[in-house]
C-alpha cells in the first residue's frame, strides 16, 4: 500500500516505513488515509493511543493549544434524560454502530497543517476530522441529524447518540423490517457499519451507552460491567497506599457517568470533590497518601445498591409538599397534614432546616417500589435533592440519607420547586402561630357550615398583606363567585352563613 503527499516533490512512502496504531482501520483499498505525510513546516501535537476494545485502537491528538483559540458555541445533543423518557413500554430497539464515525469527515486541504503530529521523525496531518478536536461532538452532531432526518421521512424512529443510533419500533417484525431499512440507508450514503458493535437482534431487555434498559418493566440501570469496573477502581484507591489526582478524576468520571442512572452513586462526588480540593497544588501524576478518614469515606460506595429508575415521565404514587420555618416543619402526604417543631437549640439556617423536613417526610413512607414526587418551595433544597451534593456538610449529608433510604425502598424520587404562593398549608403547618395578617377556617368550623366532608389539610387561606384594597374574593362549591369587604357574610350551599371576617387587630 502507498501514501502519497500532496506536496510539489512528491514522494511515495510504503507501510512498511512505519507502523501507527490502528493504521489497519484508517487506511483503505482505494489507498487513502486519514493522514498523509507533509514535509512542510506543520503544527506538531502529540499523539495518543487510547484503546477503544481489545483489538482496535483510536488515535488521539493532543489540540488543547489549538482548542484553546477555536470558538466552540454551545449545541443540542440527546441526553441520557431525554432517552429515559423517549423510549416507551414494552418496545423493540435495534442499536447500530458506526465504525470511525469522524473519520468520514473531510478537513479542508487550509486547515489540515494544524492537525499535524509527529511519528517517528515523520511529519503527518490529518485528513479526516480527528478526536481530540473541541468542535467535533458540534460538527459530527450536525451531519448525523441530516441523517436521522432522512430516516424519518422513512418512517423511521431513530435517537443517535453521536456514532450510536437507536433504533426503535412497536413489534419484533417492524423493528427488524425497520433495521433493514435504516443500514440500506446508511451504506448508501457511504457510512461504514462496526457490525462486531452493532446490535441487529431485536430486543426489549438490552444495553446502550452503558445502560442497562428493560422496556418490559419500564426500568433503567448502570450496566453490570460499568458498575464492576467502577467498584474495582475504587477499591484499588481505597487498598492502594498511594494515588494520584489523575486516577481520582477517572474515578470521578465514572462516578459522574454512572449517576445519571443511579443516583446513589453521585453522592460520592462531594468525596472525591472534597479530595481534588485538598491536594489542588499537586501534579496530576504525583503520588498522593490519602488519610485514614477519607479512605473510610469512599468505602460507602463499594457494595452495589443501584436503583433501578422508571423510565418515562411516571404518574406520582405519592405526592409530598413541604415547608419549614426557623421554629417548625410541616407537610402533606397526599393531602394528610404533618407537623412539628423544631428544638429551639438547634441553630441551623433555613435551608438546612427545608432539607430536614424533607427528610421528615419521607421517614413517613415505608411503599417500597413508589413514584414519589416532592414538592418544596426552597430552591436550595430542590437542587441539592437533584444533585445529591453540597459543599456544605449538613446539606450533602441529608441528601445522602435522602437518596439511601430511596434506595433502601426502591423508590423512583423527584422533586420540583413550588411557589410560595401555593404553598399555603405546608407554610401553616410548620409555623406554631399564625401571621398577624393571615386568618383561615378550621377544618371542623369548614365542615360545619358547609355540611360536606372535606379533604384533608382543605382549608379557605386569605393573607390580608397581599389584598391590595382589603376585598376578598371567594368561590363555593354549587355558588356564584362573592366579592365583599372583609366584614361581609356568605351564604353557604345549604343555607347557613359562614363568617369571612378577619380576627381584630
Amino acid at each position: 500500500m502507498v501514501l502519497e503527499e500532496e506536496t510539489p516533490s512528491t514522494q511515495k512512502i510504503t507501510t512498511e516505513d512505519f507502523s501507527i496504531p490502528g493504521q489497519d482501520s484508517v487506511y483503505s483499498k482505494e489507498e487513502k488515509s486519514d493522514r498523509e505525510s507533509q514535509k512542510f513546516k506543520v503544527a506538531k501535537q502529540t499523539l495518543y493511543s487510547s484503546k477503544k476494545d481489545a483489538q482496535e485502537d483510536r488515535l488521539i491528538l493532543d489540540l488543547s493549544i489549538l482548542n484553546s483559540f477555536i470558538h466552540c458555541p454551545h449545541f443540542k445533543m440527546l441526553t441520557m434524560k431525554e432517552v429515559k423518557l423517549l423510549l416507551p413500554k414494552d418496545y423493540w430497539t435495534v442499536s447500530i454502530d458506526l465504525k470511525d464515525g469522524y473519520w468520514h469527515v473531510g478537513i479542508s486541504k487550509t486547515k489540515r497543517p494544524y492537525l499535524g503530529f509527529r511519528y517517528r521523525n515523520q511529519d503527518w496531518q490529518f485528513r479526516a476530522m480527528p478526536f481530540g478536536l473541541n468542535i467535533a461532538p458540534r460538527m459530527f452532531t450536525k451531519v448525523i441529524a441530516h441523517v436521522v432526518k432522512m430516516m424519518a421521512e422513512a418512517g423511521i424512529w431513530c435517537l443517535p447518540y453521536l456514532d450510536d443510533l437507536l433504533i426503535i419500533a412497536s413489534t419484533r417484525e417492524e423493528c427488524i423490517r425497520m433495521s433493514e431499512l435504516a443500514i440500506s440507508i446508511l451504506e448508501k450514503l457511504g457510512w461504514i457499519l462496526n457490525k462486531k458493535k452493532s446490535r441487529l437482534v431485536p430486543a426489549q431487555v438490552f444495553e446502550w451507552l452503558g445502560v442497562h434498559f428493560d422496556l418490559v418493566s419500564h426500568t433503567a440501570q448502570a450496566s453490570s460491567e460499568k458498575v464492576t469496573c467502577f467498584q474495582q477502581k475504587l477499591r484499588s484507591v481505597i487498598t492502594s497506599r498511594f494515588c494520584s489526582k489523575r486516577v481520582i478524576m477517572q474515578l470521578q468520571g465514572q462516578c459522574n457517568w454512572i449517576s445519571r442512572c443511579d443516583p446513589v452513586v453521585r453522592l460520592m462526588m462531594s468525596e472525591t470533590k472534597s479530595i481534588l480540593r485538598y491536594f489542588r497544588r499537586q501534579d496530576l501524576d504525583s503520588p498522593l497518601e490519602l488519610d485514614r478518614e477519607r479512605r473510610l469515606s469512599l468505602c460507602r460506595w463499594v457494595t452495589d445498591i443501584s436503583i433501578p429508575q422508571t423510565l418515562g415521565a411516571p404518574a406520582p404514587d405519592i405526592i409530598v409538599q413541604t415547608d419549614a420555618s426557623l421554629t417548625g416543619w410541616g407537610f402533606l402526604i397526599d393531602r394528610i397534614p404533618f407537623s412539628g417543631v423544631f428544638d429551639p437549640s438547634m441553630a441551623y439556617s433555613i435551608n438546612i432546616l427545608e432539607l430536614l423536613t424533607v427528610w421528615y417526610s419521607l421517614l413517613m413512607i415505608a411503599e417500597e417500589g413508589a413514584v414519589i414526587h416532592i414538592l418544596s418551595d426552597s430552591l436550595v433544597a430542590v437542587s441539592i435533592v437533584r444533585r445529591g451534593t453540597s459543599p456544605v456538610h449538613h446539606l450533602s449529608a441529608l441528601a445522602d440519607l435522602i437518596w439511601r433510604r430511596a434506595a433502601l425502598f426502591r423508590w423512583t424520587l423527584s422533586i420540583s420547586h413550588i411557589e410560595g404562593n401555593f404553598n399555603v398549608i405546608a407554610d401553616q403547618l410548620s409555623r406554631k402561630e399564625a401571621l398577624s395578617t393571615e386568618w383561615s377556617l378550621q377544618h371542623k368550623d369548614f365542615q360545619k357550615n358547609i355540611g360536606s366532608k372535606s379533604q384533608p389539610g382543605s382549608r379557605f387561606v386569605c393573607d390580608k398583606s397581599k389584598l391590595p384594597t382589603g376585598e376578598l374574593c371567594i368561590s363555593l362549591p354549587g355558588r356564584r363567585r362573592h366579592s365583599s369587604g372583609c366584614s361581609d357574610n356568605t351564604v353557604g350551599p345549604m343555607g347557613s352563613p359562614i363568617s369571612v371576617s378577619p380576627p381584630p387587630h
